[in-house]
């Protein structure tokens, strides 16, 4: 079976690879989209659009609709840079004991909707920053 996507890639998901090992499919992807959502825009040189400002999120006590808010914001940030994938949903869960947040996205693959993508991106507001 060939893949539908390949390429290069930084391994930012787990595991013991070489670093710029080839990945295909889904692992491509999640990896795509993980780079997409720790990007801030303006950070990557020539692509200044590239990226989301979780940051502007993340720390803050969060209401609905600033929840809402920044789904929406995933999405358009993933239907903009992505155009292989479809977001299914994506769920948000914010613990201010802990100061964390979890983003969870979940995507098919247009050329072939039966290959899921989940992307799972803890992030913690370290004590006294």
């Amino acid at each position: 079976m060939t893949a539908d996507f390949f390429g290069y890639n930084p391994p930012f998901l787990g595991g013991v690879q070489n670093v710029l090992s080839r990945q295909e499919d889904v692992r491509l992807i999640q990896n795509d989209i993980l780079q997409l959502l720790l990007t801030i825009p303006g950070e990557r040189v020539m692509r200044p659009d590239f990226g989301i400002n979780l940051r502007s999120f993340v720390f803050e006590q969060m209401i609905g609709s600033e929840i809402s808010l920044l789904e929406s914001e995933i999405v358009s940030a993933i239907e903009e840079q992505d155009r292989r994938v479809t977001v299914s949903f994506i769920e948000i869960k914010q613990s201010p004991e802990s100061n964390r947040v979890d983003i969870s996205v979940h995507a098919k693959l247009k050329k072939n909707p039966t290959k899921v993508v989940t992307v799972e991106l803890f992030l913690e507001n370290p004590v006294g920053a």
